[in-house]
């Protein structure tokens, strides 16, 4: 007696190995997750930081006020006086040795005399375009934000 096969168990039965293509193939279509490119990622979390910040401040940031304020924030302390241009620009300088220890380009050393934080280059930072070197520190203060607890990002 012979044995007739159902349409139903044959489309369900996997197909047979061809020969010429060692890859089996399957009746499905293979889905992907949908990932986020690591650019729109990034630009993603920028965003929200500089949303954040607005939101908080009224006024929406740049790449050196986003700076500014995680030096202020670094330095722990509010002065009574507005900030000179010279502390200004350490507060800046203290954030980018900051953002920039999370890769090991900067290592805390310790404080000076006003209890400013101080830091020492630790690895060579490698030469960048300027373009490159905004998105070098938009990826550490994104991780920043992330490790400091400031923002949960939407992902």
């Amino acid at each position: 007696m012979t044995r007739v096969e159902s349409r139903e168990a044959r489309a369900s039965r996997p197909p047979k190995p061809d020969p010429r293509n060692p890859i089996p193939e399957t009746r499905y279509p293979v889905t992907k997750p949908k990932k986020m490119s690591l650019q729109k990622e990034i630009k993603s979390k920028w965003l929200q930081i500089v949303e954040f910040i607005e939101k908080n401040f009224d006024k929406k940031p740049d790449l050196n006020a986003v700076l500014f304020l995680i030096g202020i924030r670094e330095l722990g302390e509010l002065h009574e006086k507005p900030f000179t241009k010279e502390e200004k620009t350490h507060l800046m300088h203290i954030a980018n040795c900051r953002v920039l220890s999370y890769s090991g380009y900067y290592k805390l050393i310790g404080s000076d005399k006003k209890g400013w934080p101080v830091w020492e280059k630790d690895l060579p930072i490698p030469n960048l375009t300027l373009l490159e070197q905004e998105n070098l520190l938009r990826q550490h203060i994104i991780e920043y934000f992330e490790q400091e607890e400031i923002i949960v990002f939407d992902e």
